[in-house]
């Protein structure tokens, strides 16, 4: 989709690509909108990391402390990345194309010059960014997130909360033999704490 702010704020128009799963295209007429800014506060709502070019990294992490954000350069050796991540202008299409063949759904700003993003990505008469793998590269991830929980979370869950019985059970156990014995005091010496020996000596 393109940058059309007639009827609607950057941060709508993100909002509806974010839905749909696409891009917004931009050309190099379109500076100094806010777009930066309106793609940091929707990252920082929704809890989305957000992808840049590296050169701008730690200026961005100033700017912006609350957001999460991934330096182009690094963002394909970290674990554990969401489904969904933003993107900035100027961020390598290597990487976007990497982070895509990962099953990863990529949303925010890319330039018309770069709307060549990938093989199966094509622009349409209006230069709307589309991509053709959108839907099978969501259900890929959902399936490989889903496979994850059911081989590997759950049963690591499961394992801590069978840990955590047993644990429990102990505990429960030590109280029920303390009351025992506190029981067993009060009706001997009429306290729970008998007197000290030596005290009687004296």
């Amino acid at each position: 989709m393109k940058l059309e702010l007639a009827n609607r704020t950057i941060f709508e128009l993100l909002k509806e690509a974010h839905a749909k799963g696409e891009m917004i295209v931009t050309n190099a007429r379109q500076r100094r909108l806010g777009k930066t800014k309106a793609l940091m506060s929707y990252a920082e709502i929704n809890q989305l990391p957000v992808i840049v070019p590296e050169r701008l990294k730690r200026d961005y992490l100033k700017r912006y402390p609350k957001v999460r954000i991934l330096g182009d350069a690094e963002v394909t050796y970290i674990d554990a990345l969401p489904l969904v991540l933003l993107c900035d202008e100027g961020v390598s299409l290597d990487i976007i194309k990497e982070l895509q063949r990962l099953g990863k759904l990529l949303t925010g700003f890319v330039l018309k010059a770069d709307s060549g993003l990938t093989s199966e990505q094509n622009t349409d008469e209006q230069g709307e960014l589309r991509d053709g793998r959108k839907r099978s590269l969501l259900t890929k991830a959902i399936h490989e997130n889903v496979n994850n929980i059911v081989d590997k979370e759950l049963p690591e869950l499961e394992k801590d909360l069978k840990s955590a019985k047993k644990k429990v059970s102990v505990i429960e156990k030590r109280i029920a033999e303390r009351r025992e014995l506190v029981d067993e005091a009060i009706k001997k010496f009429g306290h729970p704490i008998p007197s000290s020996p030596f005290e009687v000596l004296h």
